[in-house]
């Protein structure tokens, strides 16, 4: 009771408004906004590239890797390296003899094109039509999350879409293990998690403010990431791993978010968590079935908040820190 009140004060004290320093990050995270929103729009769709495309024209090849920050590629003859395009679609009619990646745009395959190397569309589609070829021991990363975007990352599956029971399985799948994660975090910081549970209670709409701001950064920064990474020798192979590494904010998110609902139930601690996270996660379970997108961004959305309380529950220690100097 006398650590929810040595919260609760903290929290309570803090002034009206927006500091200066959160106005500046709004006016940045608007900017960047503002710069990614065209990009991230014109992925969504699965288009030829633009007349001002990048040509390798047929019958002639390209040795070394092509690069583009802004301009899409169009490959009709043969490179002998890496196609990486930033923000513009890439249409392969001819060979590439490496990897193949655009971060914020779509990577078409036209009918007995090949690819001797790994193929990924960070943010959109990846089209393989029957009759072509991706080498062997390359690997599909596919952004969109239908079902034929995951299946382009299960073993066995190419870029062909599961069915329903794959996806059920898939589905069910990832929420235990989002269960079991976030009650293993319980225990391992329990403390942690608890004050962050009684954040949510105590400002519920700060924490999902704070919820949207963490997205937005964390878009930000997987971006910037990802792009210097597309371009360096081994960042394709990291980039997998990056995508992995941030998803663990949320769930430590479900997990502070899970104990609030678990305690409404009379649970305590752990239990709280291993209940309240298997309620917020049922629906993201049965949403799937419809749609992985929607059932991703609610998952993201009720982790968000329990990110949210983690980050005012730092505030409030910070603050009670710094006022007992």
């Amino acid at each position: 009771m006398k650590s929810a009140k040595r919260l609760a004060a903290p929290l309570q004290q803090q002034p009206r408004g927006l500091p200066r320093r959160f106005a500046i990050g709004y006016s940045l995270l608007i900017i960047c906004a503002l710069m990614f929103w065209p990009a991230l729009a014109t992925a969504q769709t699965a288009q030829p590239a633009q007349d001002d495309a990048l040509v390798i024209p047929a019958g002639k090849t390209h040795t070394g890797s092509v690069a583009t920050l802004n301009q899409p590629i169009v490959v009709e003859g043969v490179v002998e390296g890496d196609v990486t395009s930033v923000t513009g679609s890439i249409v392969v009619r001819g060979a590439i003899e490496g990897d193949v990646v655009s971060l914020f745009g779509n990577v078409i395959f036209e009918p007995q094109a090949t690819a001797d190397g790994n193929v990924m569309a960070a943010t959109g589609s990846v089209v393989l039509p029957e009759g072509a070829m991706i080498a062997a021991g390359g690997t599909v990363y596919n952004g969109n999350l239908d079902g034929r975007g995951v299946a382009s990352i299960l073993p066995g599956t190419g870029n062909q879409p599961i069915d329903f029971a794959a996806q059920l399985v898939l589905s069910i799948t990832l929420g235990i293990l989002a269960v079991i994660v976030a009650t293993l975090l319980s225990f391992i910081w329990p403390r942690s998690i608890s004050g962050g549970a009684r954040a949510i209670s105590l400002a519920p709409g700060r924490a999902m403010a704070l919820s949207v701001i963490w997205l937005v950064l964390t878009l930000i920064a997987v971006g910037v990431i990802a792009t210097i990474l597309i371009f360096s020798l081994v960042g394709l192979a990291i980039l997998p791993v990056l995508l992995l590494a941030a998803q663990i904010p949320y769930l430590v998110g479900i997990a502070a978010a899970g104990q609030v609902v678990g305690e409404r139930f009379g649970f305590h601690g752990p239990s709280a968590v291993a209940v309240g996270s298997s309620v917020l996660v049922v629906p993201c379970v049965g949403l799937a079935m419809i749609s992985l997108p929607a059932a991703f961004g609610l998952f993201y959305a009720l982790a968000g908040i329990g990110i949210g309380g983690m980050f005012m529950l730092r505030a409030a220690v910070v603050h009670r820190n710094s006022a007992s100097y």
